[in-house]
């Protein structure tokens, strides 16, 4: 884009419309990390809870109603074996916890991997969507202004598709770039492909019709931008009592679990369960 800039003798202009793509992108990138950052914590924080309570306050219990010589209730036998589990084995699932993690990082290292995550991504149930929208204006908002800055078509598909991060947008890219080099239309790559809304090919295609590709693309990435922060809005607001919900039935049922034999006292201790 500065070559561009330099050519055209509107390096000022060219560097001012980069400037602008950087501030919208950062700005959605803090948004969606300001939004995800609640959730991880509080799981996390209700992972160590639960940790804590199976390795430390449930032995107590276990030792409690191991002198009543009766048969506890299943959930609490389960959390019981479910204790004696983890603090004879923390050790090797910490391994196989790293493992797992080292095994994953190294395949999505790989072309195979990286496929399979980033289709993974965009198809995951409640994050999926969001991801979906935020890949296609990044794919708008760079291509609109790498062709407004006057880089070439081919060019601009090149870092494009580098800078997309998605091996769905590298695809396509790489296809739009063979059907453009043939006298096509990006337009016509785009219809064929699934991964591109019908809203998003129409209006490239209006764009291509009336010489506007670039605004097209301008107004595409400021509708999915104005969308992403819609769906983070509802994902902060919906996740907030799902979170609270899962934390009660988790932390209730164990609570619950380890009670149930003093409520029922009597009865385990007279040996009738």
């Amino acid at each position: 884009m500065v070559e561009a800039g330099e050519a055209s003798g509107g390096l000022s202009e060219i560097l001012a419309k980069v400037a602008g793509y950087f501030e919208s992108t950062v700005k959605l990138t803090k948004k969606v990390k300001s939004a995800m950052t609640y959730p991880i914590a509080v799981i996390g924080l209700a992972t160590a809870l639960v940790n804590v309570l199976l390795i430390f306050v449930i032995p107590v219990f276990a030792a409690m109603f191991k002198d009543f010589g009766a048969k506890l209730p299943a959930p609490t036998q389960f959390l019981i074996d479910l204790s004696n589990f983890m603090k004879a084995w923390w050790w090797a699932i910490g391994l196989g916890a790293y493992g797992t993690y080292v095994g994953v990082g190294k395949f999505v290292a790989t072309p195979k991997g990286r496929r399979v995550k980033d289709q993974f991504l965009v198809r995951a149930p409640i994050f999926g969507n969001l991801v979906h929208k935020i890949t296609l204006s990044r794919f708008c908002r760079t291509y609109a202004t790498l062709i407004r800055s006057g880089v070439p078509i081919l060019r601009t598909l090149e870092i494009v598709s580098s800078a997309s991060g998605k091996v769905q947008i590298e695809d396509a890219c790489e296809e739009i770039a063979k059907h453009v080099s043939q006298g096509g239309q990006v337009s016509e790559v785009l219809a064929a492909n699934e991964f591109f809304p019908p809203m998003m090919k129409h209006m490239v295609k209006a764009g291509e019709s009336t010489g506007n590709v670039d605004g097209m693309m301008n107004k595409i990435a400021d509708f999915y931008d104005v969308e992403c922060e819609a769906t983070v809005g509802a994902l902060t607001s919906l996740i907030e009592p799902m979170l609270i919900v899962f934390l009660g039935v988790v932390v209730g049922g164990i609570v619950m679990a380890m009670f149930l034999p003093i409520f029922q006292l009597g009865a385990v201790a007279g040996g009738l369960q």
